[in-house]
């Protein structure tokens, strides 16, 4: 009986190991360098972000002066008929005219408002960028200890599996010696193939989470990854959601793009209503010519102008009443998305922060469980040292704490992705936040 405790405490060396570092391990860090060049969701956002800002400066264009220069030069052929002989006439000759204008928008309500319409877009597809940028970096911690959690159950069933296998040996010699019962042989046994079984879908489960993260990354990752650490420090206010609330509402991306949308939606009604304003603009114009009325030869001359455009539109047939309804239409729109993403926020932000108090309260609660289950499971190893309890006993005792090790470690897991999730919905800084999760990791 002494042997066969010691087989199953074998189980617990196997299971420490799993906190022990890797040499050369990518951690979320790491990660994370590789996911910002290759996540298409990124390069889609980045993109979307240069396309606005361009638009912006086309913008800001119009509303600076407009300076332009004109050539021509010009080769007349003229047919006349002389009015004394009959004869016909054909005179050839050549003209050039140079002129140079600059034209200043004065007042052009249109083009300011565009210009104010496509500032506020850019500054939303920014904020939509770090919106992007958080929401991937809460994905890939949420896809890396998805990693670690399949490991560690892989792991724990590994050494589990392989103390059934050596505990089964002992049982078979000894039952062939008549001193052990046939019933406990065949627990013992049924214990081994469903291992097996599980063992089989571990390993799956492994894979399926890899693949997950090389589907983010871009390439296979086959390295190991840094896993947890058996000490970590968690610095996070979980006292209250309100505080969270306040500064999700003051600085959430995706919050904040909403509210730039609102910003270009108005912008774009005062555009349209702008089609019913006079347009001014200040033109100046510097001219040397030597032609003349219907390209006749005259003397070279310059002239200077400086002119005053005045245009009241009267009558559009309708374009400007139709494009101040879909406006107004737009901007009521843009606002209703504002109302509806501002509530779903305050839920989201109180759902994160619940599920990240509750994990780690389960952290705690966990901890206590494993102590607990490691001491049963000394007292099983004690009872059937005396043979007051079976071997079944102890693998029951085992597995318990497999299970309560397996919790406590996943519940770190859970806290993890939680607390991203929470430090995101409250409009933090991804990769600051990202640093201190990755601190809670072992990289050898």
């Amino acid at each position: 009986m002494a042997a066969i405790a010691r087989i199953v405490g074998g189980l617990f060396v196997a299971g420490s190991l799993l906190a022990a570092p890797f040499a050369s391990a990518s951690d979320l860090l790491d990660l994370y360098r590789e996911t910002l060049g290759s996540d298409p969701r990124l390069q889609i956002a980045e993109a979307e972000a240069e396309i606005y800002q361009a638009r912006e400066n086309y913008r800001r264009g119009a509303l600076l002066p407009q300076a332009s220069v004109n050539a021509q030069g010009t080769r007349t052929v003229r047919e006349s008929t002389n009015n004394t002989s009959g004869a016909d006439i054909r005179d050839y000759y050549y003209g050039e005219k140079y002129s140079f204008s600059v034209t200043q928008s004065l007042y052009n309500k249109p083009q300011w408002e565009g210009y104010r319409s496509a500032k506020s877009e850019a500054d939303q597809y920014a904020a939509r960028f770090e919106d992007t940028e958080g929401m991937i970096t809460v994905d890939l911690v949420d896809r890396y200890t998805k990693v670690l959690a399949a490991e560690d159950n892989l792991q724990f069933v590994v050494a589990e599996r392989q103390a059934a296998e050596k505990q089964l040996g002992q049982i078979e010699a000894r039952y062939k010696r008549q001193l052990a019962m046939v019933t406990d042989l065949l627990a013992v046994e049924a214990r081994r193939d469903r291992l097996l079984s599980e063992e089989i879908d571990a390993q799956n489960q492994v894979e399926l989470a890899r693949q997950a993260v090389s589907e983010l990354i871009g390439r296979q990752v086959d390295e190991p990854l840094a896993p947890l650490r058996k000490e970590v420090f968690v610095g996070w206010d979980l006292s209250s959601p309100d505080a969270w609330i306040e500064q999700g509402i003051n600085s959430n991306h995706g919050l904040e793009a909403a509210r730039h949308a609102v910003k270009a939606a108005e912008a774009g009604l005062r555009q349209a209503q702008g089609g019913r304003h006079p347009n001014l603009n200040l033109q100046l114009l510097a001219q040397q010519s030597d032609i003349g009325f219907e390209n006749a030869p005259a003397p070279e001359s310059e002239s200077y102008v400086a002119a005053l455009n005045l245009t009241l539109p009267l009558f559009s047939g309708g374009q400007v009443s139709a494009q101040v309804r879909e406006a107004r239409a737009k901007l009521r729109l843009s606002q209703q998305q504002l109302e509806e993403l501002e509530r779903n926020l305050s839920k989201d932000i109180r759902e994160a922060f619940l599920n990240a108090r509750a994990a780690n309260k389960r952290v705690e609660a966990t901890r206590k469980a494993v102590a607990s289950a490691q001491k049963s499971y000394e007292a099983q190893q004690k009872g059937l040292e005396y043979g007051t309890v079976t071997v079944v006993d102890l693998l029951d005792a085992s597995e318990q704490l497999f299970g309560a090790q397996r919790d406590y470690r996943q519940a770190y897991y859970d806290l993890m992705v939680q607390g991203m999730l929470l430090q995101r919905t409250s409009g933090n800084l991804a990769q600051d936040k990202l640093k201190e999760v990755n601190a809670w990791l072992d990289a050898g």
